[in-house]
């Protein structure tokens, strides 16, 4: 009776393995990465989701003079539904992470941008970044969005805190 009971719960956790194997094969496939042959001295080097197709001197330098209405608009539905309210505000100070209101004052847009595109490569090879992790003690999560989704709530960001 013992043997079937060992049995039956290793037969549990192998479907629940094989399960959990598949879920991550299947993110995989529709969200597919290329793989860094070298680590990059700095997040600079690192190539991204194929998906996207950009590269680091892709990216937009300069925050935009104005935040794109429409593009905004797009940003607020990815930051409620994304989980970015959970960590962050636009004008009502910090919570597990920072008050965003002013970042466009205080951070490159490059650099907000790959922090949004990348936050896993940003904390451990960016210094201000790393910085950012010791002070709130949580590591933002990576929430798999594309360049146009990051810009989005970028404008977002810019539009709210004009507005607060």
């Amino acid at each position: 009776m013992r043997i079937w009971k060992v049995g039956f719960v290793l037969l549990l956790v192998g479907l629940g393995s094989l399960g959990i194997l598949y879920l991550f094969v299947e993110g995989l496939r529709r969200n597919p990465r290329t793989v860094r042959e070298e680590a990059p001295a700095t997040p600079t080097a690192e190539r991204v989701d194929t998906s996207d197709r950009w590269t680091y001197e892709d990216l937009p330098k300069e925050w935009p003079e104005a935040p794109d209405p429409s593009l905004a608009r797009e940003g607020e539905e990815l930051f409620q539904t994304r989980g970015c309210r959970v960590c962050h505000t636009v004008g009502e100070g910090d919570l597990v992470g920072p008050d965003l209101k002013g970042i466009d004052r205080v951070r490159d847009y490059r650099w907000t941008l790959l922090m949004l595109l990348r936050p896993d490569s940003m904390q451990r090879y960016d210094s201000v970044a790393r910085d950012l992790l010791k002070r709130y003690g949580v590591q933002m999560p990576d929430q798999r969005l594309t360049l146009r989704e990051a810009e989005a709530i970028l404008h977002y960001i810019l539009l709210k805190g004009r507005e607060n």
